[in-house]
């Protein structure tokens, strides 16, 4: 049976490993049909701060470089894409949008990790009060904006709260599906996500 997977990251994301041609080896011997790479957006901050999980600014081009070889290399056995995995930051998309419109990105997946901008280090899985709306709302506000393929790993809010859904929490989801019905974004099936979800 033929399979696809569009969000695979790369060493340069700062939390994964491997080397990019062995991805795509697994997924040809795996009988997958389409690869996308998908690792997690550069950014130009305002600001000198330094992201922790985001490949940087100078790393773009050798991770651009290598995809499109792989692309052109294993044509023939598997189509290959180039994407990244972003978050909504209000201030810097127009910066987003030009930089993959010059770049010729396939794709952007939205991660929804970081409320506002990462600067602010406010990390939404782990999201407690007025952040816990604020997952949900940006989540909306970033499906709506239409650059985004889908939303990455919805259940991300959950690590706040051990895997319980509270009332405030349920009325979020609703409010994601609705607007994934609306907009047309998917939503992801994120095994990650559920294996740990099952482990708490």
């Amino acid at each position: 049976m033929k399979q696809t997977n569009f969000h695979t990251h790369t060493s340069r994301c700062h939390h994964a490993f491997g080397n990019d041609e062995e991805f795509v080896r697994t997924a040809i011997q795996n009988d997958f049909e389409v690869l996308g790479f998908s690792d997690h957006a550069c950014w130009k901050y305002d600001s000198d701060f330094v992201a922790h999980m985001h490949m940087k600014l100078d790393e773009f081009d050798d991770y651009k470089d290598s995809v499109l070889y792989l692309k052109d290399r294993y044509k023939k056995q598997i189509e290959i894409r180039f994407g990244l995995e972003a978050e909504y930051f209000p201030k810097y998309m127009d910066w987003l949008l030009d930089f993959c419109i010059e770049n010729e990105i396939d794709y952007l997946i939205f991660g929804n990790h970081y409320y506002s901008t990462d600067e602010d280090h406010i990390y939404l899985g782990g999201a407690k009060g007025k952040y816990i709306k604020g997952y949900f709302d940006t989540c909306v506000e970033g499906m709506k904006t239409g650059m985004y393929a889908y939303l990455a790993h919805p259940e991300l809010i959950l690590r706040s709260t051990g895997g319980v859904i509270t009332p405030e929490i349920e009325e979020g989801f609703h409010r994601i599906c609705k607007t994934s019905q609306d907009y047309n974004v998917p939503l992801e099936f994120n095994v990650l996500g559920m294996q740990h979800n099952l482990r708490i």
